[in-house]
């Protein structure tokens, strides 16, 4: 049993240091405010895309 110890705790310490990077990746935000910042974003970009096309459109018409 104690030959796997080192083992474990190179895991321990691996999953650690992995941890750590995702928080800083993330920059201390909780996950679900990150989320539902990137869906604003996207709605952002997708009304930016429909009021293009509208312009468009009404440009073709004229």
């Amino acid at each position: 049993m104690f030959e796997y110890l080192p083992l474990i705790a190179f895991q321990i310490a691996f999953a650690a240091a992995g941890m750590t990077i995702l928080y800083r990746i993330v920059r201390g935000k909780p996950l679900s405010e990150r989320i539902e910042s990137l869906s604003h974003t996207r709605r952002d970009l997708l009304g930016q895309a429909d009021r293009a096309g509208a312009r468009r459109r009404r440009a073709s018409t004229a």
